[in-house]
């Protein structure tokens, strides 16, 4: 049809466009558990700048040996650029998601709503605002999900499948293992579901189990290739996080959390209809491979005590169909069918208002100063002073992480935050000053006595916007998030 080739083909268009301009990441471990880890493998980055999981050998190796590997042939080819590497992968992402979320469309549409309602599911599949954003995500979650959905859109009617197809399925759950060790929970339920589901068609189990085996001992050699040793990531992970406690020292959360998030959370209205949706999942579909997969995921990060709802990210690719359930529960009380009638349009309306932002905004603001400063002719040992207040939280004070992947090799500079910038001698250096709209005012009191006028070298794309708004006396918030770079009136080198 027509109307779904556009869903499609717009689909793709937004899923590129947020690859491009989703810069940075949704949390730390995107970037430093993949790239950072890739970028010592590949001599760029010391073992002493990595986090501390790097030293217990607990991550897997999947994702940042394929950064390794586009790192060595785009320096072979003479083109490397760190953040247009990320941008690669982002899409990279992207297009995995898309093509997943394809196949479990064709695959799985028919099981849940007649043909006249799939139309819906395809738009919630590539339109929800939460889509193009979470898409381009090259985290172990977004893509360790993709590659379980991938798999079982394969393992659909699976006693008529080729051999080659039952075991390519099982290479996809192996794979998705190595991506993500918590993605376990998901496979146990797969697992059980396919026993009991073709306990007469033994082919199905006992191939996609030996894909699986196969793809899980090419992931332990490829650990084992990356860390320089044999090693047992997903055994080293457990004892960490769970025997030694590590994951608690990071916070706990009751076992309702994800509910909680879901009711009023950061989801906004699509929270009560995925939890409505899911319950009439479990109620109308107990057997389908969709519940048989997801219910011990969620139960088992619901038991456990740290929480975070981007834990929950690998089921994203369930949304479109719970939602879809969802709706098409309430449109049948006729109580609510003519207020869901009046809310359509104001719903579809807001949803591309927040596509917006998610597909426009970058997740990290930190990242456009870094790729600025990246691109900068700054002198070899240039100091960067940031200034640190009002939740600006840096990444380069004593003890935390460095973007040691994101630097130039060939002048790495030194950061310091605002306040021992001022402690220094009478004579401080005086490189680039990094500050929020908010803060620029006192940047400027504080480092032009020391370093003369101060000018504006760069700025994100909405300083400018947030700056006026200021000037016409508007009071902005600390949350404020657009960054400035200056660099004293008389550098002349920029």
């Amino acid at each position: 049809m027509a109307q779904h080739n556009t869903i499609k083909w717009v689909g793709f268009f937004l899923i590129a466009l947020a690859s491009w301009f989703s810069l940075g990441y949704h949390h730390p471990d995107e970037y430093f558990q993949i790239f950072e880890f890739a970028s010592w493998r590949a001599g760029i980055t010391p073992a002493e700048d990595l986090p501390w999981e790097f030293n217990r050998h607990m991550r897997p190796t999947l994702q940042p040996s394929l950064v390794w590997a586009a790192i060595k042939i785009s320096e072979g080819l003479g083109w490397f650029h760190p953040f247009y590497l990320m941008t690669f992968f982002r899409f990279l992402a992207g297009l995995l998601f898309f093509t997943t979320a394809l196949s479990c469309w064709n695959t799985f549409a028919g099981d849940f709503f007649p043909k006249t309602r799939q139309t819906i599911v395809l738009f919630l599949a590539l339109w929800l605002y939460t889509t193009p954003y979470l898409a381009v995500r090259f985290s172990s979650e977004n893509v360790s999900g993709c590659l379980l959905f991938l798999s079982l859109a394969l393992l659909k009617d699976a006693e008529k499948k080729s051999s080659g197809r039952l075991m390519a399925a099982g290479a996809l759950l192996g794979l998705s293992f190595h991506a993500r060790y918590q993605i376990a929970f998901a496979l146990l339920g797969l697992s059980l579901w396919m026993l009991v589901r073709y306990r007469r068609a033994w082919r199905v189990p006992l191939l996609t189990a030996l894909g699986g085996l196969i793809a899980l001992g090419g992931g332990l050699l490829l650990d084992a290739w990356f860390y320089g040793k044999w090693v047992m990531p997903p055994y080293n992970y457990y004892l960490e996080n769970i025997v030694h406690q590590k994951a608690v020292a990071f916070g706990v959360k009751p076992w309702y959390y994800y509910l909680k998030c879901l009711a009023w959370g950061p989801l906004l209205a699509l929270g009560p209809f995925v939890i409505l949706g899911y319950l009439l999942l479990l109620v109308r579909f107990p057997g389908h491979a969709f519940t048989t997969t997801s219910l011990p995921f969620l139960l088992a990060h619901s038991l456990v005590g740290h929480k975070e709802l981007r834990f929950l990210f690998p089921m994203y690719l369930l949304v479109p169909y719970v939602v879809g359930l969802a709706m098409e529960f309430l449109g049948r009380l006729s109580a609510l069918k003519k207020v869901g009638q009046a809310l359509l349009k104001p719903a579809v309306g807001a949803n591309f208002l927040l596509m917006g932002w998610t597909v426009f905004l970058p997740p990290s603001d930190n990242f456009w100063f870094l790729k600025n400063l990246y691109e900068f002719p700054l002198p070899q040992g240039a100091t960067v002073v940031y200034d640190e207040e009002h939740h600006f939280l840096s990444p380069y004070d004593d003890g935390a992480l460095k973007f040691t992947f994101l630097q130039p090799r060939q002048r790495r500079v030194q950061f310091i935050p605002l306040v021992r910038w001022l402690k220094l001698g009478s004579n401080p250096p005086c490189t680039a000053f990094i500050t929020e709209v908010s803060r620029e005012e006192a940047l400027r009191r504080q480092a032009e006595p020391r370093c003369g006028p101060l000018r504006i070298a760069y700025q994100n794309l909405y300083a400018p916007l947030l700056r006026k708004i200021r000037e016409q006396g508007f009071h902005l918030p600390h949350n404020v998030r657009a960054y400035v770079i200056y660099i004293p009136d008389n550098i002349t080198a920029l």
